[in-house]
């Protein structure tokens, strides 16, 4: 079965605005502007974000973007 994803903000380094991305296989298949045709069909679960925010590729999705480096700077390696 694959999933469309309607009308999502997609987070990746360049500014999107508003997708579609069609999932196949647990893996984003293809990307178009929203709006744009994917797929469709029996086989196809569309699912409507609403413009929420989509992050894919992230293994640990609990990231600060902002703060933390101080803390990171002083981490040290294990003594021998």
């Amino acid at each position: 079965m694959l999933t469309l994803l309607r009308n999502a903000r997609l987070y990746v380094p360049e500014p999107r605005g508003l997708c579609d991305l069609l999932i196949a296989d647990g893996r984003i298949a293809a990307i178009a502007s929203a709006g744009e045709p994917l797929a469709s069909g029996p086989l196809v679960n569309e699912i409507d974000l609403g413009g929420r925010r989509v992050i894919p590729g992230l293994v640990d999705p609990l990231v600060h973007f902002i703060g933390g480096a101080a803390k990171a700077a002083s981490a040290r390696a294990p003594p021998n």
